[in-house]
């Protein structure tokens, strides 16, 4: 019985087939290598093979990069998969930022160039540091200085009444001398009559319309001011001379100069040694005429006008947004590397967006409260702390790991602009245009996040068609280009809210 009991190892088996063994069992396919090479992945694989931080949105079924290594990352910036565009809207903003920001600095070259003006009335007068609204009313619009051509002015600040006056009186004397030396000059016409009658009346025209200029010029350096007029209308008269006198200079320069080059063809190898002599004398002439206008030059408006409403908030506000997109533009190309590198890009992209809300405070704050030096001290101080510390919270790991502590962080800063918006208002009225110049692109800049936001936490489109828009157009992307655009509108309200300030000053 016992010998034809079958037993488990000698199970029988079909005719003409040899039973198997472990050694002759087929090996499974290389699973661990074909594991380990980048590609492209689906969402259903990512929690089985280990890529779970990856697995952020269930509605997009692929394009996910897996086992990409730094230089892979690098590559991929040219090729499809779903973060494609959420890098590229980033870099493409970060880009238009950094050419708004050359932008903004090419605007203040002006004031180091030769011609550089403020439009009238604007503003001509600057008194203890800040543009006074009042005087200019009183004493600059009601009077004839500005003619219907809409005459270009020079801005001079107060402090520099004293030099203004001081280089102008020596100007005077220089100028005075070389006018008084003109009619000697007259008899060297009849020498030069007799020896190149033509070249003398040639010369003697020019001299006439030299002479003319440079009169004129002389007669503005000195204002007609009354000793016991008042210090502002004293200085008013100062300011009207001097910015004639810069318009007149130019014009006396190109005339100098062309009287220059007319004297050096005359005095050619060709000309008679006794024309020669003469011509020497009217050159003593041009010299003394560019000593007196080397003197005026020395009045440029970029030492005298202080640009005291500055540009450098809003170059602030670029070069955060600039870091912000750049920030974010690299933590979607990288991050797929690693979960350690996932959580270490999150938080630069966390910092990032801190610097951004930090930087579209300053702008705002400055042009507003631009004539309360104690309330533009105290919020861009507030502002700077709060960076400060929500920027060095950004770098814990816990920021990165728990979205409650980001969202508390975000909104404190966020919610402290209701602070300075609200004192604007209490200060001037809902409808006055301290207020209106801010609320309406703010208005616009929330519709743009929050439009950008519901997309972001609604997941749509993607919802609704899932995988279809993976590498196109998804929510995060479209949240990418909100942001983007509310950046912008920030920064043109910010350049609206310069001039504006510029243009409107401080009330006295």
């Amino acid at each position: 019985m016992a010998t034809m009991a079958p037993t488990m190892d000698a199970a029988p088996t079909p005719t003409g087939i040899a039973p198997t063994t472990m050694a002759d069992a087929p090996t499974p396919a290389p699973m661990a290598m074909t594991s380990m090479e980048k590609r492209l992945a689906g969402y259903h694989v990512l929690h089985d093979q280990g890529f779970s931080f990856l697995a952020d949105n269930a509605y997009i079924r692929s394009g996910y990069r897996v086992n990409y290594s730094a230089s892979h990352c690098l590559q991929s910036l040219f090729e499809l998969h779903n973060e494609t565009w959420n890098v590229w809207t980033h870099i493409v903003g970060s880009l238009i930022f950094v050419c708004l920001l050359v932008s903004v600095f090419c605007m203040e070259i002006p004031l180091e160039a030769s011609t550089a003006q403020v439009v009238a009335p604007d503003v001509l007068y600057l008194q203890g540091g800040h543009h006074t609204l009042a005087f200019f009313e009183k004493n600059i619009a009601s009077t004839a200085l500005f003619t219907k051509e809409h005459t270009s002015y020079y801005t001079v600040d107060a402090v520099h009444q004293e030099t203004v006056v001081r280089r102008m009186h020596v100007a005077s004397e220089i100028l005075g001398h070389t006018i008084a030396q003109i009619p000697s000059l007259q008899r060297f016409h009849q020498l030069l009559e007799s020896h190149a009658g033509d070249v003398s009346h040639l010369l003697s025209d020019q001299m006439e319309t030299l002479y003319k200029e440079l009169t004129l010029l002389h007669a503005r350096l000195h204002p007609s001011t009354n000793a016991t007029a008042p210090h502002d209308q004293t200085l008013l008269q100062w300011v009207a001379s001097y910015n004639q006198i810069h318009r007149m200079k130019t014009q006396l320069r190109l005339r100098v100069d062309a009287f220059s080059s007319f004297l050096r063809q005359l005095d050619t190898p060709k000309a008679y040694p006794s024309v020669q002599y003469m011509l020497r004398e009217f050159h003593g002439l041009t010299d003394s005429v560019y000593n007196g206008l080397h003197v005026l030059s020395e009045l440029h408006p970029s030492v005298l006008a202080s640009s005291v409403v500055g540009l450098w908030p809003i170059a602030v506000f670029i070069v955060s947004a600039v870091v912000c997109l750049t920030m974010s533009s690299v933590y979607h190309l990288l991050f797929v590397q690693s979960p350690r590198a996932s959580l270490l890009l999150s938080q630069l992209d966390y910092a990032g967006i801190i610097l951004m809300i930090a930087g579209s405070f300053f702008p705002v704050i400055y042009y507003s409260f631009y004539c309360n030096q104690w309330a533009l001290n105290a919020y861009l101080g507030i502002v700077s702390v709060l960076a400060i510390g929500s920027f060095a919270a950004s770098l814990i790991p816990a920021f990165g790991k728990y979205p409650s502590v980001r969202s508390a962080v975000f909104l404190s800063m966020g919610f402290f602009g209701v602070v300075p918006i609200a004192h604007l208002i209490f200060e001037f009225g809902l409808m006055d245009d301290h207020v209106q110049i801010v609320l309406k692109p703010l208005l616009a800049m929330g519709g743009l996040y929050v439009l950008g936001a519901v997309f972001y936490g609604t997941r749509f489109p993607e919802r609704l068609y899932p995988g279809t828009f993976d590498v196109w157009f998804s929510s995060h992307q479209l949240w990418h280009i909100c942001v983007v655009l509310a950046a912008l509108v920030h920064y043109v309200s910010a350049m609206q809210h310069y001039e504006w300030r510029w243009q409107t000053g401080c009330r006295a």
